[in-house]
């Protein structure tokens, strides 16, 4: 299933455009259907599609997105999962968590303000992370007639600013998701607009299955039935019964005796599935943090270059603890290469110090190795948290 990120500014109708998609494509249950029918008369609204993914009772009273939020959509025999993410600025560690996984993105704006300081942001932030955006939805044409003028302006913003990032998107679209206008079928309102309905640019997606070695983050040890467990979701690669891994940091081989599942044993797993190896000989040092492996081994290092984005204040040289994946070390920031204000797409000259929205290019050492892979080659196990007392600081990507 293709995961595709529905990125944009607070109230350019990211979720209005993911409802009504779903609702038009018959994605949802009759249930579904007939409980958004009720949320709606219960809040005296006319059909608002933005209440098909906003759960919480905060956000229809509101009326915008808290959280990042997951969507199915079947469309034409093909399944995508649709990510729906915060357009606000303080939630822009939600933004990131929904990103970083995705397939392709899909960015929404409105007609009268297409380069808001957030659209910006998230446009800068989909090419920090090498993320395709595969079209530029003009959102809320019934606001402005459907005027063909409007589109244009908008049109020709958007264009400049790809330029800036040396970025090209090859569909420019025009919709209206309240009217549901060219989403899914050929607009009647847009009768000047030639080109593709939204849902037309998705079909041609194919998945880009990366083959990969086997990689395991070990999330916990259980003991059931008096053998011991090792727990986790498998990030890359296939393991079968009778297999020789090795782990990180032990260095340890050790032979998979079985393959479990919650509903029993497995002759082999693969990405994505959570599992349990039980392997012949338990070694007490294989426990969580533990990266097992097969084949090539992952990149172990405790000097890592990674491209961050910073939601709290750090200074270089500052204590923090990174992680990656059930990985955790002590390190610190011994070099800031460029720091970029999001906003405004400039560099900064000071290097001692990164803002809240900065992006920035540095070398992380830490007082241990980790286990870790380059961001485009495995996302898991290429993704970074960096935390200062406790907190979330920035998120990053090994580079």
């Amino acid at each position: 299933m293709l995961k595709i990120v529905v990125a944009g500014e607070v109230d350019c109708g990211k979720s209005t455009l993911i409802g009504r998609l779903l609702y038009d494509s018959d994605s949802i249950s009759l249930q579904a259907r007939e409980e958004f029918k009720k949320v709606n008369r219960d809040l005296g609204k006319d059909l608002e599609f933005a209440f098909l993914l906003d759960s919480f009772e905060e956000e229809r009273k509101n009326e915008f997105t808290l959280d990042t939020t997951q969507a199915f959509l079947k469309a034409k025999g093909k399944e995508f999962l649709l990510i729906d993410i915060p357009g606000h600025r303080e939630l822009l560690t939600n933004m990131l968590t929904g990103t970083s996984y995705a397939d392709a993105a899909v960015l929404v704006v409105d007609p009268n303000k297409p380069l808001e300081e957030q659209t910006r942001r998230h446009l800068f932030l989909l090419n920090f992370l090498g993320i395709e955006i595969r079209a530029v939805l003009v959102n809320k044409m019934d606001t402005v007639g459907f005027s063909e003028g409007k589109f244009k302006s908008a049109k020709e913003q958007i264009e400049s600013a790809l330029q800036k990032l040396n970025l090209k998107v090859d569909n420019l679209i025009p919709v209206s998701a309240k009217t549901g206008e060219n989403l899914i079928n050929r607009p009647k309102l847009l009768d000047w607009y030639q080109g593709p309905a939204f849902i037309e640019t998705l079909l041609p997606l194919e998945k880009k299955e990366k083959v990969f070695d086997f990689r395991f983050p070990v999330q916990d040890v259980y003991e059931i039935n008096k053998e011991k467990v090792l727990m986790g979701m498998v990030a890359s690669g296939t393991v079968r019964k009778g297999d020789l891994l090795k782990s990180l940091p032990l260095g340890a081989g050790l032979k998979v005796r079985a393959v479990k599942k919650f509903e029993g044993s497995r002759k082999n797993a693969g990405p994505g599935e959570s599992i349990g190896l039980v392997p012949d000989i338990y070694l007490e040092k294989i426990k969580r943090a533990q990266v097992i492996y097969k084949g090539n081994p992952p990149l172990f290092l405790n000097k890592i270059k990674a491209k961050i984005f910073c939601l709290d204040k750090i200074k270089a040289h500052e204590g923090l603890t990174i992680s990656c994946c059930t990985q955790e070390a002590c390190g610190k920031l011994i070099s800031v290469d460029e720091r970029i204000d999001t906003a405004d797409w400039l560099a900064k000259s000071d290097l001692s110090v990164l803002e809240p929205a900065d992006a920035a290019t540095v070398t992380i050492e830490t007082d241990r190795p980790l286990a870790v892979e380059k961001f485009r080659d495995l996302p898991s196990l290429g993704k970074i948290v960096l935390k200062k007392d406790n907190k979330i600081c920035a998120i990053g990507i090994i580079d």
